[in-house]
């Protein structure tokens, strides 16, 4: 039922950055995070852009060793998810569909903050996290119950 924006050259950038930063993850990943620093800067220039590409940035950042600003992209991502879900989603005037994207994108990001302390091993912090995250994922999967019952999705 959701329709899709089309594909524009913004979003092609966007994409050729993140192949860039592949290519470089193993070889020179000061070079694939300065890739996917300017792919953000790219995103904030469009709508509808799938979160698993926004997380690349916090993963790459926690393997280059530097966490603690990993941790503030993650922070940053959590912070504006509740803005980007309602741009994203503002055709559709469905406040119950913004809700149910917004505990998607806030357990996704918890579990990729529980995978990057799993991996610190910080595992008090790796522990909240997942329960954030089961939480929304809680969350998101009854109100897909409902938006299923309405037909919203």
């Amino acid at each position: 039922m959701l329709n899709f924006r089309p594909y524009t050259e913004i979003d092609q950038k966007i994409d050729d950055l993140h192949r860039e930063a592949t290519s470089y993850k193993k070889t020179d990943i000061d070079k694939a995070i300065h890739c996917l620093k300017k792919a953000k800067l790219l995103m904030k220039k469009t709508e509808g852009i799938l979160l698993a590409q926004r997380l690349r940035l916090p993963l790459f950042l926690q393997q280059a060793g530097k966490f603690d600003e990993a941790i503030l992209e993650f922070e940053q991502l959590l912070k504006s998810a509740i803005p980007r879900a309602e741009k994203d989603l503002a055709i559709y005037q469905e406040p119950l569909l913004i809700e149910y994207r917004v505990y998607q994108d806030f357990y996704q990001i918890y579990d990729k903050m529980r995978l990057i302390c799993e991996r610190e091993n910080l595992q008090e912090r790796s522990k909240k996290y997942s329960q954030l995250g089961e939480k929304y994922k809680i969350y998101h999967t009854e109100l897909r119950k409902i938006l299923d019952k309405q037909s919203i999705l």
